[in-house]
């Protein structure tokens, strides 16, 4: 985005003006066919799939300049302009925006190979449906996330509920996404195979059960196979998580995403083809998965074994952001899965795109005054590209 330039003889309006004035809203129609639980797979199983790689300098690549205090767009530095009439924001120009890591060999550096090749991004996970947000993707923290003293292929789990169920392990410094309020509360973050696990209690619910799931099955095959060893175990289950995921992915969630006719179109599966490259496509990650966003409620339903509202009620969607002590004293995982699968998903229409606790309250931290708007760094990149 260019501020003088101009397309089709007009200024394309700042991200900003189009999150405030297009996206953003305070009104939410219900969906009557979907349960929020539609939203919650969708970005649990995004976060199997992709997560760009930051740029490795938030300094401008020619002048060194701090890409927090300047509003000058110079790479990888492209800040977004703050309206003077603009709602919440005042205190500053220009919202800090850092451009996402590419491929060495693609885009500009794409020149010093006797090519022109479009820019692409790295992906720091593995683009297969393999459950790595439960399992992490690479070796060191997958070996990390394993309870080796048991010898039965088990993860490692943390604190017992009152249930007797165990929620996942608190992090022991890891480099997490952990954005809590201290001032709020001081328990930690748990630790996860994605480092977005406690962005929100539905994402971290999700994360929990997995877990528990995985330890299910380790315990089955244990009990069945007493002759198998530690690895043995663990990847076992693992194959079997994972399986479990694709048949939810293909049979359940996809089918209710395109709709009837157009998972039609995609004809029945046809085997393995070692020719197909699995990378994510850029398309796909930046603009057709972000669909997802649009279907998020602003608030998580909490409901007892009765579907009735527990004490603590139901958490406000800005409330659950980075709040891992939420599972720990307000009633676990069990009263927000029971919310997903009966409160109905938002509507996704035109005029009710992104509720404004997305665009105004995702990443907002009290104590350092950040906050990493979601949706204008999606409309920066899209529109951009127009």
């Amino acid at each position: 985005w260019t501020k003088s330039k101009l397309y089709n003889g007009f200024p394309k309006p700042s991200a900003r003006v189009v999150s405030t004035q297009v996206v953003s809203t305070d009104h939410v129609s219900e969906d009557s066919q979907h349960t929020h639980m539609l939203m919650q797979w969708g970005q649990f199983l995004d976060h199997d799939l992709d997560f760009s790689m930051p740029s490795i300098s938030h300094a401008s690549f020619t002048d060194n300049v701090n890409c927090a205090t300047s509003c000058e767009p110079a790479p990888p530095c492209f800040p977004i302009e703050i309206p003077h009439d603009d709602r919440r924001i005042y205190t500053t120009r220009c919202m800090e925006f850092v451009r996402s890591s590419s491929v060495c060999g693609s885009g500009i550096t794409s020149v010093f190979f006797n090519k022109v090749e479009p820019r692409e991004q790295v992906n720091q996970l593995t683009a297969f449906i393999d459950a790595s947000n439960v399992y992490g993707s690479y070796p060191a923290l997958a070996q990390h996330l394993r309870e080796m003293s048991s010898n039965r292929g088990l993860l490692r789990s943390g604190v017992l509920m009152s249930t007797g169920k165990p929620l996942l392990p608190f992090n022991d410094g890891q480099p997490i996404d952990c954005k809590r309020d201290l001032a709020e509360s001081t328990v930690d973050c748990f630790l996860a195979g994605d480092v977005r696990a406690n962005e929100q209690l539905g994402l971290l619910s999700m994360h929990t059960l997995w877990m528990r799931e995985h330890n299910r099955i380790a315990k089955e095959l244990f009990s069945y196979n007493r002759h198998w060893d530690n690895d043995k175990i663990y990847h076992e289950a693992r194959k079997i998580v994972g399986a479990i995921m694709q048949h939810i992915t293909y049979a359940h969630w996809l089918p209710k995403i395109l709709g009837k006719d157009g998972y039609a179109k995609l004809g029945p599966y046809e085997g393995y083809k070692p020719e197909v490259i699995p990378s994510i496509s850029n398309v796909f990650a930046t603009a057709a998965l972000r669909f997802g966003h649009t279907l998020i409620n602003p608030e998580l339903l909490r409901l007892n074994e009765s579907f009735k509202p527990i004490p603590e009620g139901n958490v406000p969607l800005r409330k659950a952001f980075f709040a891992p002590f939420r599972l720990l004293e307000e009633g676990g995982i069990d009263p927000l899965m029971r919310g997903l699968v009966y409160a109905p998903a938002k509507l996704k229409r035109p005029d009710q795109l992104l509720n404004s606790d997305l665009t105004e309250h995702l990443f907002t931290v009290s104590k350092y005054k950040i906050l990493l708007h979601l949706i204008l760094n999606f409309f920066f990149l899209v529109f951009s590209s127009l």
